[in-house]
């Protein structure tokens, strides 16, 4: 399946360059798509959401490469569309877990356990994909969204990402 999705991105993510405007904004529309609908297929878990978001990644930058232009509004694009894609996953996770809890008495209890560490494991698992996709990112850790934010608006730092929602 994997193959099959990279192999579509490639083709959207050139024709996007092609055409040459909203660069970053559409290939984060794609991305998020594409990221949406393949964890939609596949029990969410900390191994799918870092096979599909690296092969998504990987797959957006090697066609920008490939177009020879564009490289780092695609790049920018295809990590902020995998980022929501994977957060509106989750989050509608989350809803379906809280619906089959209240309606469900033999909803088996381990299951549960394993997709809430799975969910909490997540941003460590983002933070892998980008430093082993792109080994001369530099990633700070900042203790909340509001410290990052500060770090980036003073300059110290040059962008500020969080793949949970707080």
């Amino acid at each position: 399946m994997l193959g099959l999705m990279e192999g579509s991105i490639k083709r959207s993510v050139k024709t996007v360059i092609e055409e040459g405007s909203d660069v970053e904004e559409k290939i984060s529309h794609i991305t998020h798509e594409v990221v949406k609908n393949a964890l939609d297929k596949t029990r969410l878990s900390v191994q799918n959401v870092k096979e599909v978001s690296s092969a998504v990644i990987v797959s957006s930058i090697e066609a920008a490469q490939e177009a020879g232009k564009d490289i780092e509004k695609t790049t920018k694009g295809a990590i902020e569309g995998t980022k929501r894609g994977v957060i509106e996953t989750i989050n509608a996770t989350k809803v379906k877990l809280s619906e089959a809890k209240e309606s469900s008495i033999d909803f088996v209890e381990e299951d549960i356990k394993q997709t809430i560490e799975d969910l909490e494991a997540l941003d460590d698992a983002f933070i892998d994909v980008l430093k082993e996709k792109n080994p001369l990112i530099s990633i700070i850790n900042v203790k909340n969204t509001k410290e990052g934010l500060e770090r980036v608006s003073s300059g110290e730092l040059f962008g500020y990402i969080d793949a949970l929602p707080t």
